[in-house]
């Protein structure tokens, strides 16, 4: 019969060892998947839907700044009593 002391020791070997192996093995199955080829043309992807002008990006950068200003200043009044905009 295996002592106390003996008995921890080699339950602590064995996590050990199964620790490590696990931490040894799990890359080999997680390689060992295959990834799935999907190929984009059958979703559609090659053909553009929307186009658009080249305009159009510095009216929605200001929109952008716009709604972030009237974002901002309402933050900064919505506790009027704790700020120093009394």
């Amino acid at each position: 019969m295996m002592q106390p002391r003996e008995y921890k020791t080699m339950r602590r070997l064995v996590i050990y060892a199964w620790a490590t192996l696990t931490l040894l093995l799990w890359p080999m199955a997680v390689f060992a998947i295959e990834p799935e080829r999907i190929d984009p043309r059958f979703d559609g992807y090659g053909r553009s839907p929307l186009i658009l002008d080249d305009g159009g990006g510095a009216v929605l950068s200001w929109l952008l700044l716009f709604l972030l200003t009237i974002l901002c200043l309402a933050g900064l009044f919505k506790h009027a009593r704790r700020t120093h905009l009394d």
